[in-house]
C-alpha cells in the first residue's frame, strides 16, 4: 500500500509540474542544488524527467 495514493494522484502531479516548469516557476532548495552540482545534473535535465 505504501505509495498507493502518490500512484493515484500523479497524473495532477505531473500537469501541476509541468505547468510550473512551463512558467519557469520551480524552485530548488538550496540543498538540492548542492546535491545537483555535485551529480553534474542539471535543471533542465530534471524538468525534462518530469
Amino acid at each position: 500500500m505504501e505509495g498507493q495514493a502518490y500512484m493515484e494522484h500523479w497524473a495532477l502531479i505531473r500537469q501541476v509540474l509541468q505547468h510550473h516548469i512551463e512558467l519557469d516557476k520551480v524552485r530548488y532548495s538550496q540543498h538540492a542544488g548542492e546535491r545537483m552540482e555535485e551529480r553534474s545534473i542539471t535543471k533542465r535535465m530534471v524538468e525534462f524527467i518530469l
